[in-house]
């Protein structure tokens, strides 16, 4: 799935659906492992959700891909509940995809953590030129150090924070979920938004029923 202008989502590997939700919920009481029951089993994912018993969301994994900018994967990052594994600029050259707003945005005069679009054409004229710039010279001075000899490692602190990378991230459902939550949230940086929404629809199309019900109860 497409994110941004270079960034990319994908859905690599997934463990559990709706019914081991169930099975799991289940167990405690001593109950078979059940097959899909239809409404019954609907109404007690939405009990688990709406009593917070969070442990039958917990068996359920998620792998995926992503593509993203640096400064979205740092920010991503701290969400420490994941397993993480990143492309290291140390053993191989890294390409020239950067990362460009879609739109102007300024500080938000009520939210010091947020920003707001405002539509200014010459401020658009200068975020271009101020990107365009930045990114080439950060690039020729990259090259221009491997060319001489210089460690990858070490050329690679010329680079930007909006140069593309790629991660491998795996975790629960119930984890994803809690991300998820906080991502999509109006103050929450809009690029890493925007990723968020990828990866909910994505999860969602695996476990619908217990999408809806956490999502429904991050919202009340």
């Amino acid at each position: 799935m497409k994110v941004l202008n270079e960034g990319e989502v994908t859905l690599i590997d997934s463990m559990g659906n709706d019914l081991a939700v169930v099975q799991a919920a289940r167990i405690s009481n001593g109950a078979a492992m059940p097959d899909w029951r239809g409404a019954p089993d609907e109404k007690l994912i939405r009990f688990l959700a709406e009593h917070q018993h969070m442990t039958p969301f917990e068996h359920e994994v998620f792998k995926f891909y992503v593509r993203a900018p640096i400064f979205v994967v740092r920010e991503w990052q701290r969400h420490r509940t994941f397993s993480y594994n990143e492309r290291s600029a140390r053993y191989k050259k890294l390409e020239p995809e950067y990362f460009y707003p879609l739109m102007v945005r300024v500080p938000d005069p009520n939210n010091k953590q947020s920003s707001i679009v405002k539509d200014d054409k010459q401020l658009a004229a200068l975020l271009k030129g101020a990107f365009d710039g930045a990114y080439a010279a950060a690039w020729t001075e990259y090259e221009r150090m491997l060319e001489a000899g210089v460690a990858r490692e070490v050329a690679r602190s010329v680079l930007p924070l909006g140069i593309y990378t790629e991660m491998i991230v795996t975790g629960n459902f119930r984890n994803w979920m809690h991300w998820w939550e906080l991502r999509v949230q109006a103050d929450a940086q809009y690029e890493i938004q925007q990723y968020a929404l990828a990866v909910g629809e994505l999860i969602e199309s695996v476990m619908p029923i217990s999408f809806k019900a956490l999502a429904v109860m991050s919202k009340s």
